[in-house]
């Protein structure tokens, strides 16, 4: 079997050919700053509360409501981080039932939509009927 030759990439062009490609300037415009700003803006307003609620987790009760308003450092950062809520959950509440239950209507949920939207799907896909364009719409 003939092998080829070095000067020739995978893709069938030469390294000669490869050359001569353009390569085009990256501008960045304002539009694409603003799109940036934007989307940074929208994870900031959606992280923030996340994160807050985990950092939290780490207060003890008291400083939970001590530290409330107004707004500084000891709001979001425990001052003094502890394990005492996470102990608590395991020790008092039946965590580990409630989580059980979460579990088995997540995946009963899933599954039972996962058969209803196949089957519409198919329903879609393979048969004609009057309106189905319309009640097409309204399902997406």
């Amino acid at each position: 079997m003939a092998q080829p030759s070095r000067d020739v990439l995978k893709t069938g062009q030469s390294f000669e050919a490869m050359a001569t490609v353009r390569h085009t300037e990256f501008r960045l415009t304002a539009t694409d700053v603003a799109k940036a700003v934007v989307m940074i803006a929208i994870a900031f307003i959606f992280v923030v509360p996340f994160a807050w609620m985990v950092l939290t987790s780490f207060k003890a009760t008291q400083d939970v409501f001590r530290y409330a308003a107004p707004l500084t450092w000891k709001t979001f950062i425990p001052p003094h981080p502890t394990l005492e809520n996470y102990q608590h959950i395991f020790t008092t509440w039946d965590f580990q039932r409630n989580a059980m239950n979460s579990f088995i209507a997540a995946t009963g949920q899933v599954v039972g939509a996962s058969v209803v939207c196949t089957l519409a799907a198919f329903v879609f896909a393979r048969l004609h009927f009057r309106g189905r364009d319309i009640l097409f719409g309204l399902v997406i």
